[in-house]
């Protein structure tokens, strides 16, 4: 079975499904609502059928975001890379698993994403404080 017959397999739309509905039919990236979505996998696995990643290895992004994802220079990616490195993950990829996660976790406690829960925790915390 060639990649684009896996894509269309049932197997697959459900898992996709799983995932849009995960990320509340929205980008992860840009938060776009009303584009078309796709969901793309962090990282691949050779020998492994696209509907058997766990939730974290794949995201949800728009049309525009994906191909920008895939379009990314082998240079963009290795500064990516060591920017990641530098705030102690393995690489860009080991970077976005983290971030899927967390986002995944405050959306789950009814924040947006992550970014939104830290921000509402600091106002909290400022408030608490005065």
């Amino acid at each position: 079975m060639t990649y684009a017959e896996k894509l269309r397999d049932p197997r697959w739309q459900r898992r996709r499904l799983e995932i849009m509905q995960l990320a509340r039919f929205q980008c992860e990236r840009c938060d776009a609502d009303s584009k078309t979505l796709v969901v793309h996998h962090l990282v691949y696995r050779v020998g492994s059928e696209p509907w058997c990643y766990p939730d974290n290895e794949l995201v949800c992004l728009c049309q525009e975001c994906h191909d920008s994802e895939h379009d990314m220079s082998a240079e963009d990616r290795a500064g990516m890379d060591e920017e990641a490195r530098g705030e102690g993950f393995l690489d860009h990829a080991d970077f976005r698993l983290d971030q899927t996660r967390r986002d995944r976790e405050a959306q789950r406690l009814g924040f947006q994403n992550d970014d939104e829960r830290r921000y509402r925790d600091w106002i909290a915390a400022r408030e608490a404080a005065a």
